[in-house]
């Protein structure tokens, strides 16, 4: 594929990313737990330390239990510091710098088409050669030297477009990427770099209707075998929580994991866990810093 190389400050970046699940199922259905509630989702929710107690510790466990497989199957977790592998030959990684590449592009004049990305399709960028935020659209693009279809439009915002070593992000909204052999997956995912590094945010739409965002994820395994590790998960209405995940799996509870557990903390000293069973009933406790409880 003839692209443009991206500045090498970014390569560094996105070859070094620290987020570390690996093997997350992403099959034909795009893993099964990402379904049409997480399309679109924007969050705007409540960014404050939430206070954990009795009357929403279990809303914040069952949203934080549907936010590992959401994000996992929007190819919002990557698999390692190469990223995640959203669909057959193609990762996080590779896509992040297929956009950034396009990007370079700004050079040429406004809504120009470019070449040498799609063997067919489009791909088309939208942005001034100054732009902090262009938009790159792909239509029915077959990535050139490869059998992967992307479709969708992803958004690169430039803190200072002018300076190399200044941050930027990626989002991706309803993007797909589709392999002959692995089906079509659908990313709703934003990749934010700074000087410090780079992490994945990713929005969904639970099963109570609020839309909520899990990011920060340090998370190994799968949807069948158990997820296990550490992310940060903000819940649309009661706040952020740093949840630890143990053995989440999924499969015959829908969007919600049919074993396994997290616990969780917020501020003041409140905390929570929430435990997941076979037949999709849930249990768990609540602290909220003075008195503690179970549901």
């Amino acid at each position: 594929m003839q692209l443009l190389k991206i500045v090498p400050f970014f390569k560094v970046f996105l070859l070094s990313l620290t987020l570390t699940l690996v093997g997350c199922g992403g099959g034909s259905s795009g893993g099964g737990g990402g379904g049409s509630g997480s399309e679109g989702a924007t969050f705007s929710g409540n960014t404050s330390p939430a206070e954990i107690d009795q009357d929403n510790a279990e809303d914040i466990g069952l949203a934080a239990g549907e936010s590992v497989d959401k994000a996992s199957a929007s190819g919002g977790l990557p698999s390692s510091p190469l990223g995640v592998r959203v669909s057959g030959p193609i990762d996080m990684d590779e896509l992040n710098d297929i956009v950034l590449q396009t990007g370079q592009q700004l050079s040429m004049p406004s809504g120009v088409l470019v070449e040498d990305v799609c063997s067919s399709g489009t791909a088309d960028v939208s942005g001034l050669s100054n732009a902090s935020r262009t938009t790159i659209t792909y239509n029915n693009c077959v990535l050139d030297g490869t059998a992967v279809t992307v479709d969708g439009s992803a958004v690169i915002e430039y803190e200072n477009v002018n300076d190399p070593t200044a941050g930027f992000s990626i989002t991706y909204n309803n993007f797909t990427v589709t392999d002959p052999n692995s089906g079509t997956q659908t990313i709703n995912a934003v990749l934010v770099c700074s000087d410090t590094g780079c992490t994945y945010n990713s929005d969904f739409v639970g099963q109570d209707g609020v839309t909520h965002r899990v990011t920060d994820f340090s998370v190994t395994g799968d949807r069948d075998n158990g997820f296990n590790g550490s992310a940060t998960f903000f819940h649309g209405t009661h706040g952020s929580v740093t949840i630890t995940i143990s053995n989440l799996t999924y499969g015959s509870c829908g969007t919600v994991p049919d074993s396994g557990s997290i616990s969780f903390s917020g501020t003041n000293g409140t905390s929570g866990t929430i435990n997941f069973n076979g037949d999709c009933t849930v249990t768990g406790t609540w602290n909220n810093g003075t008195t503690s409880g179970s549901f």
